[in-house]
């Protein structure tokens, strides 16, 4: 997804779901930035860690780590970043897995574009991650803890107060990610398929027949 001036956030929540194949090393999830100059990113380790990062004016950065075997294979996970100024929050699955204080921090907004699956670095794209993504969210705002809760499971229009961008993946397009906003922020879809899948369940990704994003390198 190209860069735009509505994805240059200091407060923010980021939601998505995402699926793992296996658990395989280091796989990106949504990152929007240059490593270690993200002006966010969510990524998980070969051992379950999920790590959660953005970058700062000062030229520092902020990062948070879940416990060991947070992330998991086989397996739909809700994966949430919020910042409200003062303190980064991962949650997953709707919990609390880290939280950090950044009093005086404020979030470096880059002009680089915002990928799901990959990472960009200065030679180009890594850490590809192996699994579906699906339902991805952009709020101008940070979640509390109930609003965690009370999204993951929500149906959204793209209309809602505060979402800068929502990618549904439910096009037949296999060229093309849409958003559902008025924003504009659609994607090419480069190295990945848009999978279709019967979902069983109205509370999770798996509740409508759609497509996700299904990513694999």
């Amino acid at each position: 997804v190209a860069d735009d001036a509505s994805l240059a956030v200091n407060l923010f929540t980021l939601e998505f779901w995402a699926y793992h194949n296996e658990l395989d090393g280091e796989n990106a999830l949504v990152t929007k930035g240059i490593v270690d100059q993200q002006n966010f990113g969510i990524i998980t380790l070969a051992d379950g860690r999920v790590s959660a990062n953005f970058a700062t004016t000062d030229g520092d950065g902020v990062a948070t780590f879940s416990a060991v075997g947070t992330a998991k294979a086989n397996t739909w996970q809700h994966y949430t970043l919020t910042n409200d100024g003062k303190f980064q929050s991962l949650y997953v699955d709707g919990k609390l897995v880290d939280r950090i204080d950044h009093i005086d921090k404020v979030v470096e907004a880059n002009d680089q574009p915002l990928f799901f699956g990959a990472e960009l670095n200065t030679n180009g794209l890594q850490r590809f991650f192996n699994g579906k993504i699906d339902e991805v969210r952009i709020f101008d705002y940070s979640f509390t803890d109930d609003q965690v809760l009370s999204s993951m499971h929500a149906e959204m229009k793209g209309t809602e107060e505060g979402l800068i961008s929502y990618w549904k993946f439910d096009s037949t397009d296999a060229s093309t990610v849409f958003d559902k906003t008025g924003n504009g922020n659609g994607g090419v879809i480069i190295g990945s398929i848009l999978a279709g899948e019967e979902r069983v369940s109205p509370q999770t990704p798996q509740d409508r027949k759609s497509t996700r994003l299904n990513s694999s390198h």
